[in-house]
């Protein structure tokens, strides 16, 4: 499982490539709270479990099959 790969704390200026979410994201979500961020000396250091259950508890997004070919063939347009 990928929560046995990561590691506890992950530097701020690597989360974004280590966790996959851009870095003014991760910003804007310990700023709200809805990450851990922790602090050794002059470093951030991201908790990843809390991003993690961060991103768990994203709501799902709807796909829908046909993209922008089937949206013109039911405008009518070729």
């Amino acid at each position: 499982m990928i929560r046995d790969s990561l590691p506890l704390l992950v530097p701020m200026a690597e989360a974004p490539k280590v966790l996959g979410l851009s870095r003014s994201a991760l910003y804007r979500a310990a700023a709200r709270g809805e990450i851990a961020v922790r602090k050794l000396g002059r470093s951030a250091l991201v908790d990843t479990a809390s991003v993690l259950a961060f991103i768990e508890g994203l709501p799902r997004a709807t796909i829908r099959s046909g993209g922008a070919a089937e949206a013109d063939a039911r405008r009518g347009t070729p």
